[in-house]
């Protein structure tokens, strides 16, 4: 088995600065994946090999992409993708950046949408996926990272549907308040985009609640046990919080290198108490909040005045975005008021550095440092504070954590803070300045264990694990679609049959489910479907229906068909309406009386008494909130020992019913079944209350269930369209020579 990883760049970008023209990227998804290909390459996995798809770093010209493929691929088992200047700039300077990172933040007033970055990046993940295709084997294993590439899975699960993909977001997933603030397009696609993956890997249950209640809002999808039935497949959204490769960590730590720069800058620095921050350069980070709780420590604590210094390190980033430069210019101020303010001829408060750090150097300052300050506004993970920990000896090192990194659900021995409170910061900084060693190596000590215990190496192979779970429990649903040789043998058996029947159900299966119920006429295209079928001496038609008898009439009277309203306890033969049998109905006042306690509960929705049943209609209503309604509707009802022994509850996607027993589409099929022989049976329906009626038909009927859920049909279609084409073939390929 093969692992191709994906990813928006390579561990090396193009940069024609540098001797050997090539750069390592920088960033915990690279430094954290490239330790776990190592061990691939050292036989220590269970993939045979690996490729690694991604954006080259920089525009190439076509007369020299041939010759880059060849040397990434023969000497790094690399594959570039080239996005021209355009693209590149509107997919990630534009909509990734601009858009997605603020957004997926909480800095929604950062977002500068614009159609046109949104079309670059449809045109990028296109471009992705041009590339991919050309490389996939049959049982490779796709892993896709982070949020420039979230419409990717979709893509490949249309063209490949049995591969094995996983999905991992490096950052939040935001509230469905704050997704909204998309545009209902790009929603919807990167939702559906998403759920084409296997598994959706996110950093923290929090992330996984959210993306949980958005594709609930969005796509009215509903995740049980974080399980997402998609019809013929599975989704699950999962929590896999990042490892670091803390035995590379330690090993750094220990080595000459670092020793030798450990040593050097201690000795600098051996009569203060050193405070670490280091960061990206970004508005997420809390920097500034960082440094004011620095001024306020030196102001409200002047015993450490000349004893404490703050070693702050900024790695540039994005600097071409204006809220970048804003962010810069406001820490170089910060700086400024703190140096000028406190500074004396022997002491300088706070040392700063703007520049990238390797992985040696940050070792050096993580293991001399008495406090690491790491306090984003919000942060997917942040694996420095886990490689600060994991650099230190357990006796060295507090570290000072948000409660808004993803890190604080394991690293709780950490000192954990509000980072929008620069008072709670101030007093941490003093608190971790005092703390004993015996305190510190107390906290410490825990937190490396479960460090070393649950490294990168773990991450990845939970999540490999878990998707391939995921991926074989496919097997056991029924697939969307009928394939070409089970299609032209149903054509040919209703062609050659000498009496047919189809029973039919309306609501989602004939027709889409409409939010206003009231309006879901049938079209003219679903009347001339019907109308090839119900014009043959040789073909009857049922249609059987939770609609009422009256509405049913109305709509399809005047065509030459059956009909069973009312969930089949109502029956009609191309005549007058007549009861299927004898249902018990003193359940209803009692009943109704509860569901209309119910609809005042659930706004939008409404109660529909019928016959021998009652329906809650609930397809406009808030979706959270009619789950729990529900819930305890049902509850109710199944307490009351007065009516569940008269009465049988269905649950459909937009409706609960509760019907008389005895009641039901089955009992009605059997009713037409038992009259005569027929040589060709289907049955189409999309609900609970259809599958009694797929139960009823023998065994070498057609029975096809419309849309996800669990059936016992032994053909599953996608939509109401596809049964329309279905039924649009079945009617055009008999002979029309026995009109009526």
């Amino acid at each position: 088995m093969r692992l191709i990883i994906v990813s928006n760049r390579l561990p090396i970008t193009i940069d024609r600065s540098t001797k050997s023209g090539l750069k390592r990227s920088i960033g915990g998804l690279v430094t954290g994946i490239l330790s776990y290909t190592n061990k691939i390459k050292s036989g220590a996995s269970e993939f045979e090999d690996y490729l690694w798809i991604g954006w080259a770093g920089k525009s190439i010209i076509e007369s020299e992409q041939e010759a880059i493929k060849r040397e990434y691929k023969e000497n790094y088992k690399y594959v570039p993708i080239f996005l021209d200047e355009k693209v590149q700039k509107g997919f990630y300077e534009e909509y990734c950046n601009k858009v997605i990172w603020p957004l997926f933040h909480y800095f929604q007033d950062f977002a500068d949408y614009k159609k046109s970055s949104w079309d670059c990046y449809k045109q990028a993940n296109v471009i992705f996926y041009n590339t991919i295709k050309e490389q996939i084997k049959k049982d490779d294993f796709i892993w896709i990272h982070d949020y420039h590439l979230m419409l990717l899975p979709q893509m490949i699960r249309n063209d490949f549907p049995n591969v094995k993909i996983s999905f991992f977001l490096h950052i939040p997933f935001p509230s469905y308040d704050i997704f909204r603030l998309l545009p209902l397009e790009n929603q919807q696609a990167i939702l559906n985009g998403l759920l084409g993956a296997d598994v959706i890997g996110v950093h923290t249950i929090d992330y996984a609640q959210e993306f949980q209640k958005t594709i609930s809002k969005v796509l009215n999808f509903k995740a049980v046990q974080n399980i997402i039935n998609l019809g013929d497949r599975f989704s699950k959204i999962d929590i896999f919080p990042m490892g670091i490769d803390y035995k590379a960590i330690k090993e750094i730590s220990i080595s000459e290198a670092c020793s030798q720069k450990k040593k050097i800058t201690k000795e600098r620095l051996k009569n203060y108490k050193i405070i670490l921050s280091v960061d990206r350069l970004d508005y997420t980070k809390g920097i500034i909040n960082r440094l004011e709780a620095y001024y306020n420590l030196l102001l409200e604590y002047p015993e450490w005045i000349e004893k404490v210094i703050l070693k702050l390190v900024i790695a540039p980033s994005r600097r071409e975005i204006n809220s970048y430069k804003k962010v810069k210019r406001a820490i170089d101020e910060c700086v400024g008021k703190i140096n000028g303010k406190f500074s004396s001829d022997n002491w300088i408060p706070v040392e700063y550095q703007y520049s990238q750090l390797n992985l040696v150097e940050l070792c050096a300052l993580y293991g001399i440092s008495d406090v690491g300050l790491v306090t984003p506004l919000r942060d997917g993970m942040n694996l420095m504070a886990k490689e600060f920990i994991a650099a230190n000896s357990s006796d060295q090192g507090v570290l000072i954590l948000s409660e808004t990194a993803g890190a604080v659900n394991e690293l709780f021995d950490a000192i954990s803070i509000n980072p929008f409170s620069v008072d709670e910061i101030t007093s941490a900084i003093h608190k971790a300045l005092t703390m004993s060693k015996k305190e510190i190596q107390l906290r410490n000590e825990r937190m490396h264990l479960r460090l070393s215990s649950y490294d990168v190496s773990s991450w990845a192979n939970e999540i490999i694990q878990t998707t391939q779970e995921v991926n074989s429990s496919k097997i056991s649903l029924l697939k969307i679609g009928i394939k070409d040789d089970k299609k032209k043998n149903m054509l040919q058996h209703y062609k050659e049959a000498k009496s047919s029947v189809f029973f039919l159900d309306y609501d989602g299966t004939l027709s889409p489910i409409d939010r206003n119920r009231i309006e879901a006429e049938p079209t003219q295209a679903i009347l001339d479907t019907i109308e090839m079928f119900s014009s043959r001496e040789d073909t009857d038609v049922v249609i059987i229906s939770g609609r009422d008898k009256l509405t049913l009439w109305k709509w399809f009277a005047h065509l030459n068909v059956d009909f069973g309203a009312d969930l089949g306890a109502w029956i009609s033969e191309k005549s007058d309406w007549k009861l299927l049998g004898d249902f018990n109905t003193d359940w209803k006042k009692q009943v109704a009386q509860t569901v209309s306690r119910y609809v005042d509960k659930l706004p939008n929705s409404l109660i529909e008494i019928k016959t021998f049943s009652i329906v809650w209609d609930y397809r406009m209503a808030c979706s959270e909130l009619r789950e729990l309604r529900i819930t305890e509707l049902i509850n109710e009802l199944k307490n009351n020992d007065k009516i569940t022994d008269k009465v049988d509850f269905i649950t459909g996607e937009n409706t609960f019913t509760i019907q008389s027993k005895g009641t039901g589409k089955g009992n009605a099929a059997t009713y037409w079944l038992s009259k005569k022989k027929y040589d060709f049976i289907l049955a189409a329906g999309d609900d609970d209350s259809d599958e009694e009626l797929f139960e009823s038909i023998p065994k070498y009927g057609y029975s096809i269930k419309v849309g996800k859920g669990k059936t016992v049909a032994n053909h599953r279609l996608k939509d109401h369209d596809a049964i329309i084409k279905l039924l649009d073939a079945l009617g055009h390929c008999k002979s029309q020579s026995k009109l009526v």
